[in-house]
């Protein structure tokens, strides 16, 4: 079957993007994300498997190859949909060659580099009825635990930052899913490695740095602060910085209530980006949210207030309460077209202009349906709103 022309240029046209297998591209993109995350020995040793694990002959050993090829190689967009437009050309199951991958990478994490590329110098046939196929899941951190941590001590309260590690994923919905504001999915790079807080901010580290207490369900020093506005969040931000010694972020107008600039280059706390904020909701999973497809799993649901932090499991990077507790502030402006503007691929995407009033929430609430705590789900709200269902995450660019 073929699904599209070729231009003469040897690339796909939109057309085919749009007719494109999505169960399969998901799939491989699932094994893209665990591949991009690890180490270049990985990498290596990988690629030494692919070439050599399959019998001589073999119709997947070319795939296979390239598998590996348009993993590494970012440069080349349309990589991808050759792949899958291969893949649609063979009449064997696609399964196989995804169970061969995951064998593969299993194989990868439970031995030791050296006799990785070892075994598959001297291997000549693609004999594997000795292993046993593990099941490639979309959770990552039972191979791969997150890194503990950092710290911010405040007294009587704590702050944890978590690091999320640069990389490049896919963001949005798919057409048949979500709304047209999740659309089209497209590749995002982020460069720069960064600090998210495992948590919403809490009521108690809220009052421990600006001596207030505006949340609507207050009492509880570890349930999420709400009721705080855009302007108070980067208000919060900022005096966290100055509080730990750090250079703050944003310059603001106090007496207009409003952002004059943002300095990239400081490394205080931050508002997470729209971007960052997906980015570490899923944490290299294609999960609906964030850390399971039960949103049960990730959030606390039956209860008549805001539950208080880590009532559920974290995510694979130790984040908690991505989707399912409380919206929580970006720093981009919203746009209905945000992500048709951003192309097929963009670098560090965000949309900073300070004029603008209506600004980007994300991850939903514990008072809303499943549908709205989805990981690609948008919204927001005028920056001056003060809602009892909005909170906060920070975040910090690693230096």
């Amino acid at each position: 079957m073929v699904l599209a022309k070729i231009d003469n240029k040897g690339s796909f046209c939109d057309e085919a993007i749009m007719k494109m297998n999505k169960p399969v591209f998901n799939q491989l993109n699932i094994i893209k994300n665990e591949i991009c995350r690890r180490s270049p020995e990985f990498k290596l040793a990988l690629k030494s498997l692919l070439v050599t694990s399959l019998p001589g002959g073999s119709i997947y050993a070319e795939l296979m190859t390239q598998l590996y090829d348009y993993i590494v190689d970012k440069d080349h967009k349309y990589k991808e949909k050759e792949l899958v437009h291969q893949l649609e050309q063979l009449s064997v199951s696609h399964d196989q060659l995804l169970s061969e991958v995951t064998r593969i990478i299993s194989t990868l994490n439970n031995q030791d580099f050296q006799m990785i590329e070892e075994k598959s110098e001297n291997r000549i046939s693609g004999d594997h009825q000795g292993h046993q196929l593990k099941s490639f899941s979309n959770d990552c951190s039972q191979e791969s635990p997150p890194p503990q941590p950092t710290i911010i001590d405040l007294g009587d309260q704590q702050l944890k930052m978590c690091l999320c590690p640069s990389g490049t994923f896919w963001m949005g919905s798919d057409p048949d899913v979500g709304d047209l504001d999740e659309q089209p999915k497209h590749q995002v790079t982020l460069s720069r490695s960064f600090m998210l807080s495992d948590t919403l901010i809490t009521q108690g580290v809220w009052q421990a740095i600006m001596q207030s207490s505006p949340s609507r369900y207050r009492g509880n020093p570890l349930v999420p602060v709400d009721s705080i506005s855009w302007f108070e969040a980067l208000t919060f931000c900022n005096r966290l910085s100055n509080y730990i010694g750090l250079q703050p972020v944003y310059e603001l107008n106090t007496h207009t209530r409003s952002l004059i600039s943002v300095n990239t280059d400081a490394l205080g706390y931050r508002l997470p980006s729209e971007v960052e904020w997906e980015y570490a909701a899923k944490a290299t999973t294609e999960y609906i949210y964030s850390g399971s497809n039960n949103l049960r799993e990730v959030a606390k649901r039956e209860s008549i207030k805001p539950p208080q932090i880590r009532s559920a499991k974290a995510n694979p990077w130790g984040l908690y309460d991505m989707t399912g507790l409380l919206w929580t502030w970006c720093l981009d402006y919203m746009s209905m077209s945000t992500y048709q503007e951003l192309g097929p691929h963009s670098i560090n995407p965000v949309k900073l202009n300070p004029s603008k009033r209506c600004r980007v929430i994300r991850g939903g609430s514990w008072n809303d349906p499943d549908e709205l705590c989805r990981i690609a789900m948008r919204s927001s709200e005028d920056m001056m709103k003060r809602s009892p269902l909005i909170g906060l995450r920070i975040a910090q660019t690693k230096a």
